[in-house]
């Protein structure tokens, strides 16, 4: 959100110090940080503050880099499934 519309107002820039939320699962885990083996301790209480993870290392930067992962593996996958084609221009 920082890359696509950080200087309009849609991130609360002054709170990203303190932007830490519902823990992310790990490898194996069930998401929203509860954990695959029954035997494990349970997760930390949710924050619900509607952040996954810990965002304090945010910013414009890395969100630009995984918007255009996220476009180049969308575009990619389109092109799969259109048997590898290519657009005409």
């Amino acid at each position: 959100m920082l890359y696509l519309g950080g200087d309009k107002g849609w991130v609360r820039k002054e709170l990203i110090k303190t932007a830490v939320g519902d823990p992310v699962a790990g490898p194996g885990g069930r998401g929203r940080g509860e954990p695959a083996d029954p035997n494990a301790p349970p997760p930390p209480p949710r924050v619900n503050n509607g952040i996954s993870g810990d965002a304090r290392a945010s910013t414009a930067e890395l969100g630009k880099r995984e918007f255009e992962m996220k476009i180049d593996y969308a575009v990619k996958q389109i092109q799969a499934l259109l048997g590898g084609a290519k657009p005409q221009g």
